[in-house]
C-alpha cells in the first residue's frame, strides 16, 4: 500500500508533497503504535524502517535533509532535559560503572559479531575495520531511548532507574568522540 501511495505522489514531482507524506506516514504510525499500547516513540521508530523500505528511500533522504539539522537538535535536547544532573552526581560510581559496562559488553558484542567464521559470513569485515566499528559503536544509542519509554509506559521500571539508565546511554553517548579516537589508535597496529 505504501509503495503505490509513495508511487502516486512522486508522480506529482512535489517535493512538498512527498515530504508531507513522509510526516504523516510517521505521525500515523505513531498513533497506531498508541492505539496497540506501545510508545509514539515505537511508532516512529516503525515509520523508519517502513520509509527506509521503499523505493523511494534515496528521495526521502533528500527531501529530508534540511530537516535533519533541526530534528537531531530536538532531539538532542529532548534527550538532554532527561539527564539529571542531581542524580548523577549523588551516584557518579553507579552511572561511571555502568558506562563502563555498557561500552566493554557492547563492544564486545560486536567484535564477536564481526569474526563470524568465513564458512558461514564469507564477506566478514578484517580486523582492523571490525576493531574500528567494535569500539565506535560500542556506545548507547537513540533506540535505547525507545526501550527505556516502552519500559517506563509498560512500569517496569522505576523513575530512579530510569534516570540512571538515561544518564548511562547519555553519558556513552557523549564519549562516542573519544570512543572513535580510542578506535583508531587500536586498529593502528593492524
Amino acid at each position: 500500500f505504501l509503495r503505490g501511495l509513495f508511487r502516486q505522489v512522486s508522480q506529482t514531482r512535489s517535493s512538498e508533497t512527498f515530504v508531507a507524506l513522509c510526516l504523516l506516514v510517521s505521525a500515523g504510525m505513531g498513533e497506531i503504535a498508541k492505539t496497540l499500547g506501545l510508545t509514539d516513540t515505537a511508532g516512529a521508530f516503525a515509520a523508519g524502517v517502513l520509509l527506509a523500505n521503499t523505493n523511494y528511500r534515496a528521495q526521502i533522504q533528500a527531501d529530508i535533509l534540511p530537516f535533519k539539522g533541526i530534528l537531531l537538535g530536538i532531539f538532542f535536547m529532548d534527550a538532554g532535559s532527561n539527564f539529571d544532573l542531581n542524580l548523577v552526581m549523588q551516584e557518579w560510581p553507579t552511572v561511571f560503572i555502568g558506562a563502563l559496562a555498557l561500552i566493554g559488553i557492547k563492544a564486545l558484542t560486536l567484535a564477536a559479531a564481526t569474526r563470524v567464521p568465513r564458512a558461514i559470513e564469507p564477506n566478514r569485515l578484517p580486523p582492523v575495520d571490525a576493531i574500528r566499528i567494535s569500539v565506535l559503536l560500542a556506545g548507547g544509542g537513540e533506540f535505547a531511548f525507545v526501550v527505556l519509554a516502552l519500559a517506563e509506559k509498560i512500569g517496569i521500571v522505576s523513575d530512579y532507574l530510569l534516570g540512571l539508565l538515561t544518564a548511562i546511554v547519555l553519558v556513552t553517548m557523549g564519549v562516542t568522540p573519544i570512543l572513535g579516537d580510542l578506535a583508531e589508535s587500536l586498529s593502528q597496529p593492524f
